[in-house]
């Protein structure tokens, strides 16, 4: 039996072909190398063709440039799991990522933004100006939630979600609660002005 086929060549770059469970793309093996340049809407991965991922990787050669003159002006981390952007003030950019190694954003390609707390809205920014809504400190927040809407040959809409610190039920305690929430608040409102900063440099509240 024949447990390994010799495979051809990637059709994109034209390297050798992973032996341990390579990537398929329309149809066809995908080296390593190639795919792992993918960074796009998960839904459209899966309908890619070859023509379509040769598309793609000409889009991520022009993209490059925007890396290589990205310099971070503001870096936001919210842990593990949890949203990480960074922004470029100066030449309005941004990107989805702790270090400029996925793809780069212009600030003119979003459209709008929402950010939630679990299900309120707390944020709400586009060219008409950033809207912050009344916030009621509540007894419990699980998460807030990043919405992106954006005019993006592959990307349309990102979906984050910024997870709080857990709040023990069984010793409880109002003053390192409220400590929590306040710190969170106040980095969500640096997320959110970053976003206006790169999308929308010429609103001013």
């Amino acid at each position: 039996m024949r447990f390994f086929l010799k495979k051809s060549p990637c059709p994109i770059c034209g390297a050798k072909i992973s032996l341990f469970l390579p990537t398929k793309i329309g149809g066809q093996y995908i080296c390593d190398a190639c795919v792992g340049k993918i960074d796009v809407q998960e839904e459209l991965k899966h309908t890619f063709t070859i023509p379509a991922l040769k598309e793609y990787m000409q889009f991520y050669k022009e993209n490059q440039r925007l890396k290589d003159k990205f310099v971070i002006s503001q870096k936001l981390d919210f842990g593990c799991f949890n949203a990480k952007i960074i922004f470029d003030f100066e030449n309005h950019l941004f990107c989805m990522n702790k270090s400029p190694n996925k793809t780069i954003f212009e600030g003119l390609e979003l459209k709008n933004f929402t950010i939630m707390e679990d299900s309120v809205l707390l944020f709400e920014g586009s060219k008409e100006g950033l809207v912050r809504y009344e916030c009621v400190i509540p007894d419990r927040v699980y998460a807030f939630h990043l919405e992106l809407y954006l005019e993006h040959p592959y990307w349309k809409k990102i979906n984050c979600e910024i997870a709080i610190p857990d709040f023990s039920d069984d010793d409880p305690d109002a003053d390192d609660y409220l400590s929590h929430y306040r710190d969170y608040i106040e980095r969500v409102e640096q997320l959110a002005r970053g976003l206006m900063e790169v999308a929308f440099p010429e609103i001013r509240e």
